[in-house]
């Protein structure tokens, strides 16, 4: 990486576009960035059709992801500043060991995902996907409901096992202990900050942890460790996958034919209306 410039000598360029325009970076942040720094040159790219071309001057790059190929073209690229929590998708080894500063980010959506997540703990507590299908139906469904082998319950006195106990998780720990619930933590190292939670794990004795977990919740970031990192459902809790890096562009199907099926589809939601991945 070569020496770091001074404002007026730097380009930044920003790009990203995505079929969600949510996704896709406000006029405001280039417009916030020249005020900071009105000598700075900031380009705001609407698509990625003028992309090649500016690449090799740009210092500064903002937006979702660089292939290989175009990192290959950005000469005098030093840092990367990626729009979504999830980084996955440029840990590729040539960015890895070009010495590119890559950064994230992290926490801005802490607290957004923590409300949406307590919001399908309790919709699946209480079975409301069912209630609005019958609601669909115009039927009093109490009874259907009632028989399904995943009765419904409480959230008090559950035990929800938070993977990966980082900004989203304190956040969700804080409000699953309004509602009275029991909250593990499981970091690497076993250590972390313990407000909200009666226990954390080290990451070695996740096995240890799952048999008691009611509630599955991963929030540990996508890597080559962590993708598989929980299989079967077998021997554990209800499961929520809340990785930015491993969403889908398409809408999942709520109509799940049990509780597994319905946390899938509810944690992609959430990863679909966070971060692109």
């Amino acid at each position: 990486m070569g020496a770091r410039t001074q404002p007026s000598e730097t380009k930044l360029t920003i790009c990203v576009w995505h079929p969600f325009t949510e996704w896709r970076p406000k006029p405001a942040m280039a417009e916030a960035i020249r005020k900071r720094w009105p000598e700075m040159r900031v380009l705001h790219l609407p698509n990625y059709e003028r992309l090649p071309g500016e690449l090799p001057d740009t210092d500064i790059f903002v937006g979702y992801s660089l292939r290989a190929e175009q990192l290959k073209e950005a000469k005098k690229l030093k840092w990367i500043h990626s729009t979504a929590a999830g980084v996955a998708q440029l840990m590729y080894p040539e960015l890895r060991d070009s010495g590119i500063v890559v950064t994230n980010p992290s926490g801005i959506f802490s607290v957004p995902m923590a409300e949406h997540t307590m919001g399908l703990l309790l919709a699946l507590a209480r079975n409301f996907p069912d209630s609005v299908r019958g609601q669909d139906r115009a039927k009093w469904a109490q009874q259907e409901i009632w028989d399904k082998p995943q009765h419904l319950t409480e959230l008090s006195g559950k035990v929800l096992l938070i993977v990966g106990y980082g900004s989203i998780g304190r956040e969700v720990a804080k409000r699953a202990q309004a509602f009275e619930m029991k909250v593990w933590g499981v970091t690497r190292s076993g250590e972390g900050e313990r407000a909200h939670v009666e226990k954390i794990f080290p990451a070695a004795q996740l096995s240890e942890a799952l048999p008691g977990a009611d509630y599955v919740l991963i929030c540990a970031p996508e890597t080559a460790e962590t993708k598989h990192l929980i299989g079967s459902p077998a021997g554990c809790g209800l499961r929520f996958d809340l990785r930015a890096g491993d969403g889908g562009n398409e809408a999942p199907d709520w109509r799940g034919r049990n509780r597994e099926d319905e946390a899938r589809g509810a944690a992609d939601q959430c990863r679909a209306r966070i971060a692109p991945g």
